[in-house]
């Protein structure tokens, strides 16, 4: 295994008991949902135990996922073919939303002031404290709230590391850590499919609990700074051979994944 991955693989069994159902939904919605979305066990096992998760561990992680209907199964005593059940795609639609929205290059000066003790941050734009958010102009305002109108004139650094949601400086400073330096051209196409996977592992953990930043609002200064354009050239410079582990046939293997076209992420 290439030694600039092993960061990767080090903080994946480090942060106490690993959620193996989860990184397998992750590599789902990331790398088969698009293709067909099928995929056979062996190819799930073969990632998995490159991550090094024992066997016994993904069985039981596919089993669970496919009695609470994240995933369903189908084949004969020789290949076991998985692809997302009711459950799994009704949940994943609206987070790849989340996850795979394009990079904001567009600077939005005119803002909206919402106070409103009931909103939901969710629905509500830029939360910079509870009952108090920020959207911008041209966004419908929320009913039954108190809105100020206004320009942003002056936006210190200072000021922007405090707005941002508690654990959001660390969690995006984390993630850089990990992946920056990694030379995705010299990744095998398997390393380069655990490294893609972990990428969007990290940054789907990111995106579900933390409300999106704009980039009007993060520090000029710090390199998380338009963080979805980051995220972008990482996912690009890994996709080649991270495809190409996929195009790769297995024994036994029913899927031809080349029938496919790559999407466009970001």
């Amino acid at each position: 295994m290439n030694a600039d991955i092993e960061p990767l693989l080090k903080k994946l069994h480090s942060q106490g008991r690993l959620r193996v159902w989860s990184l397998i939904i992750t590599f789902f919605g990331d790398s088969i949902l698009s293709k067909g979305g099928k995929v056979e066990a062996s190819r799930i096992k073969l990632l998995m135990q490159a991550m090094r998760i024992e066997p016994g561990t993904v069985r039981t992680a596919l089993s669970r996922l496919t009695k609470d209907h994240w995933l369903e199964r189908s084949g004969n005593s020789k290949t076991t073919i998985y692809y997302l059940g009711e459950r799994g795609v009704k949940e994943f639609g609206p987070a790849s939303q989340l996850i795979y929205s394009s990079p904001n290059t567009k600077f939005e000066e005119n803002w909206k002031v919402i106070v409103n003790p009931d909103l939901d941050y969710e629905h509500s734009g830029f939360v910079i404290q509870p009952g108090v958010s920020i959207i911008p102009i041209s966004e419908n305002s929320p009913k039954n709230s108190l809105i100020f109108d206004s320009k942003i004139k002056f936006l210190s650094d200072e000021i922007s590391y405090k707005l941002l949601p508690k654990g959001y400086f660390n969690e995006i400073n984390q993630l850089i850590d990990l992946f920056i330096e990694i030379p995705a051209t010299k990744l095998t196409p398997l390393e380069a499919m655990i490294t893609r996977t972990l990428l969007i592992h990290h940054w789907r953990r990111i995106v579900l609990n933390f409300p999106e930043v704009p980039n009007e609002f993060t520090p000029k200064q710090w390199r998380g700074h338009n963080i979805r354009l980051l995220i972008k050239k990482i996912y690009n410079e890994l996709t080649p051979e991270a495809e190409n582990w996929l195009n790769l046939p297995i024994e036994p293997s029913l899927i031809n994944f080349k029938n496919f076209k790559t999407p466009d992420r970001f």
